[in-house]
């Protein structure tokens, strides 16, 4: 039997393998790039010839119409068909049955999506998904047809045309019977409203905001009423109060004659009694500024014709003839606030920042890609884990209470619960042997003990890991009812929970771990999760990128979220000097904010910018900064700032603490007018990750790193050594680390996601920081010492012919089209103020070119190198 079965099988394996080969290479052949090439182009040509023929038609039609009318499908290619048009026989009988008898010329929007369709077979490799657009098409080209005739129809029965009589059926047969058919049954009249529905019905299924504006249009009359309605009320409340404000005041007491409590009513201090006349109308509760708290009742009219007037002195009133009375406790209790003398001609509505752009739409979640995800949990697997774990710790004389598991998409952890009086550092000692009895392919981590919890906890690799979908993240509902201010869903814990948090709690993020452990991809997902949850005007992301590579996919969202210095062509910096540059500009931009931040009498951005929303800040006023920008700022609303330097640790190697000192002072001081920092780096070392900068980085967020050494550098612990890789990784606020998968955001989506919101309307340029103040030793003259006209630098004239001619007096423009560093660029900057060519430093603005003429800065030039 064995036997059989042993000789059988191979041979009906190779059976089948035999039948499946031609197939199987005929579908590799038409899946092959080069016979969807093929196709595409194929396709693109046949709509080109198809399109020029059904144009040629509307121009030469006329004249082809007597061989037309006898020339078959058979007889297209016969040598004596002589047609006018533009491709010939092909060319005009296409035209005939396309246009004239099916569908007229609004055939022509299925040749557009025929060469579009062509094309992208041709382009991108790949049979393209246009069910949709075929489908949305179809039904524009159908109604398109009707209309075109109903109009021809119209036009001919009112004002006399001979459209129809044409030899050129506009939207062809299918349009002319189908409008004969509607007038029959439904007149003109009914034809046009056939038209109108049928049109919003497409439009409806075609577009999201058609039922929005059918709304808005038909309820337009409606509103008009309403509004007016309220206008009348308001007014008719206004002078009801103003008239009730105005007897209060003709009867009010006077302050130094107290009225003497009722009986039974016990105090040192005396009430002060306001008699007011009763009125008919209830009045509403008011506060007037400079007046105590009004509460005001209903009454019962006065009988007999008796008007409601009270005597001044009257200390008691008639047993239900009570009057409508204000109680105040003293004349000091409100005081009147001072009104700002400029805030008169202000709007009092609430400021929208997202005004600008309030056509924007957040990139949406099929943008993403989702991984499938198994459900179901390896028993065996797990079963097998958990004796060998007991067995390795009874061969080592521990004894166990109970063990637990609980299964994450990369690891499990099992908690374990010892025996009294076990010490733990006896399990801590052991983790080399469980990896080795559980054959783990990168180690295991022991947490002695978890926190909360009465056990300690081993966390095991899963045999299959499973990848958290970026997509799954970010539709969580942990992420999308986040209060967060910078919320960032960066991937799913052991308990298979999204991992979120607030960077502005953070609030500065330190990124380290070994190359291709999943650094970038981390990076991908914190920007991503901001883009999917602040508005364009709420968020500006400043990305710094020596390597070239990681962050270039972010152009095209420059006028959108990026931030760059003045006269800065690439957004994504990538130059050493450049990002000198940008860390002393976020330094100027901190103290301007934090000047605005003072005078507003607030103690962070949030309580700012709800000040400046409610409109409790005069836009138009000046403020003088201490540091920075020398011309000030003006109070505005602040978006936050968020810096992400990629390969920190190139950096320090190239630039050292000219880089290093402005990242500490902005992590030490930044964080409350909302400028944030993230920095990521491969060589987690004491010379990268200094001591400024772990004091100023509370959180930390480590990745895979090659020994326990560089874990405690990043971490101030081991344990980053034993994780597996692959996005595993540490993130830890200070306290005890918590693991997590990273979600997995490849680059086709982070493209996608960049198309989407970068084919939206945008701002005009990226939000321009303040260009940074040149310090004293740094080639600035802000020492006050007089600059050395006798010692100008080799490039002076240069950069003079080059600010003359441009008209801007910019240290950048100097620094990007000379290559020269900016303390260099900044010195010559000062010699030209000093001759007089450029006016003295503004701020973020390019300084003002005093020469305008060429013999002008002749003259200037030959003084100078004359002396």
């Amino acid at each position: 039997m064995g036997k059989e079965k042993n000789t059988t099988a191979p041979k009906e394996k190779n059976a089948k393998g035999k039948a499946e080969k031609k197939p199987s290479r005929f579908l590799t052949f038409l899946r092959g790039e080069q016979s969807k090439f093929v196709a595409g182009l194929i396709v693109i040509l046949l709509s080109a010839l198809l399109g020029i023929g059904f144009i040629s038609f509307v121009v030469t039609g006329k004249d082809d119409q007597a061989i037309l009318e006898h020339l078959t499908w058979y007889k297209i290619f016969l040598p004596n068909n002589k047609v006018h048009n533009w491709v010939g026989t092909f060319g005009a009988f296409t035209s005939e049955w396309c246009v004239n008898r099916w569908l007229g010329l609004p055939v022509l929007l299925f040749v557009g999506l025929m060469f579009r369709f062509g094309r992208e077979l041709m382009l991108a490799g790949r049979l393209p998904r246009m069910l949709g657009s075929f489908v949305r098409t179809s039904f524009m080209v159908i109604w398109l047809s009707l209309f075109l005739s109903s109009v021809c129809y119209i036009s001919d029965t009112l004002f006399g045309t001979a459209l129809q009589s044409n030899f050129l059926y506009l939207g062809g047969k299918h349009g002319y019977e189908l409008t004969q058919l509607l007038v029959t049954n439904l007149h003109v009249p009914g034809l046009v409203l056939f038209l109108i529905a049928s049109a919003l019905i497409i439009c409806t299924f075609m577009f999201d905001s058609t039922i929005e504006k059918t709304r808005t249009l038909f309820g337009l009359i409606p509103w008009l009423e309403r509004r007016v309605e309220k206008r009348k009320q308001e007014k008719a409340e206004r002078e009801a109060e103003l008239e009730a404000q105005r007897l209060a005041q003709q009867t009010e007491i006077q302050p130094d004659e107290p009225v003497e409590p009722a009986s039974g009513d016990e105090g040192d201090n005396p009430v002060l009694v306001t008699v007011v006349p009763p009125v008919s109308e209830p009045i509403e509760t008011t506060q007037v500024d400079d007046e105590p708290v009004v509460v005001k009742f209903d009454t019962p009219e006065k009988k007999d014709g008796e008007k409601g007037q009270d005597k001044p002195g009257e200390k008691k009133n008639k047993e239900g003839d009570d009057p409508v009375f204000v109680v105040k406790t003293g004349k000091t209790d409100t005081v009147k606030l001072p009104v700002a003398e400029t805030t008169e001609d202000l709007p009092q509505t609430d400021y929208d920042p997202t005004a600008d752009l309030s056509h924007y739409k957040f990139p949406t979640f099929d943008l993403l890609r989702s991984y499938p995800n198994h459900s179901s949990i390896d028993m065996d697997e797990q079963t097998a884990n958990k004796e060998k774990i007991k067995q390795t710790l009874s061969d080592y004389g521990i004894e166990i209470q109970s063990i637990s598991a609980t299964v994450g998409p990369t690891i499990t952890l099992f908690e374990i619960v010892l025996e009294s009086g076990t010490k733990i550092s006896r399990v801590k000692n052991l983790s080399d042997e469980i990896a080795m009895s559980i054959a783990s392919k990168s180690g295991i981590r022991i947490i002695a003990p978890i926190p909360g919890k009465s056990a300690i906890g081993i966390e095991v690799p899963n045999n299959d890991p499973q990848t958290v979908s970026m997509r799954d993240c970010i539709a969580s509902r942990a992420f999308q009812e986040s209060k967060y201010d910078l919320p960032i869903a960066l991937g799913k814990t052991i308990m298979n929970e999204v991992f979120t948090f607030d960077l502005t709690k953070a609030p500065h993020l330190l990124v380290a771990g070994a190359t291709g452990q999943g650094k970038s991809v981390g990076l991908n997902a914190i920007i991503t999760s901001l883009l999917y949850k602040k508005h364009p005007s709420q968020l500006k992301i400043v990305l710094v990128d020596p390597k070239m590579v990681e962050f270039s996919i972010y152009k095209t969202i420059e006028k959108h979220y990026l931030a760059k210095l003045p006269d800065q062509d690439n957004p994504i910096i990538t130059d050493v000097t450049k990002t000198v540059d940008i860390l002393k500009s976020l330094c100027a931009e901190m103290e301007d904010r934090y000047a605005l931040v003072e005078d507003a009498g607030v103690r962070n951005i949030k309580e700012y910018n709800e000040k400046f929303i409610h409109r409790q800040l005069n836009p138009r006023k000046h403020i003088s900064a201490p540091i920075g920008s020398r011309e000030g700022t003006n109070h505005r609303y602040l978006p936050y700032i968020v810096a992400i330097i990629d390969e920190y640790g190139d950096l320090i190697m190239t630039a050292g603490k000219e880089v290093e000192l402005p990242i500490a002072r902005i992590a030490q001081k930044a964080r409350a007018v909302g400028i944030h920092m993230i920095i990521a780096t491969q060589r987690p070392s004491a010379k990268i990750v200094t001591g400024i900068i772990k004091a100023n980085f509370p959180a930390r967020m480590a990745f895979r790193v090659a020994s326990g050494i560089d874990s405690g550098i990043i971490l101030d612990q081991p344990g980053a050594q034993n994780l597996i890789g692959r996005g595993d990784l540490l993130f830890s606020t200070g306290s005890v680390p918590t693991r997590v998968q990273c979600a997995f955001v490849d680059t086709p989506e982070v493209v996608r996601i960049n198309r989407f919101i970068s084919e939206q309307q945008g701002y005009p340029t990226a939000l321009i920081l303040p260009e940074p103040k040149i310090q004293e030793g740094e080639g600035g003259d802000s020492s006050g010492e007089a600059v050395d006209l006798h010692q100008l630098d080799p490039l002076f004239n240069e950069c003079a012919e080059l600010v003359v001619a441009t008209g801007q007096g910019s240290t950048s423009m100097i620094q990007r089209k000379f290559q020269i560093g900016y303390n260099r660029a900044g010195r010559i900057m000062d010699q030209l103020e000093a001759a007089g060519i450029v006016g003295p430093y503004s701020g973020s603005k390019a300084r003002a070119v005093l020469v305008t003429s060429d013999s002008e800065l002749n003259t200037i030039l030959q003084d100078l190198s004359s002396r």
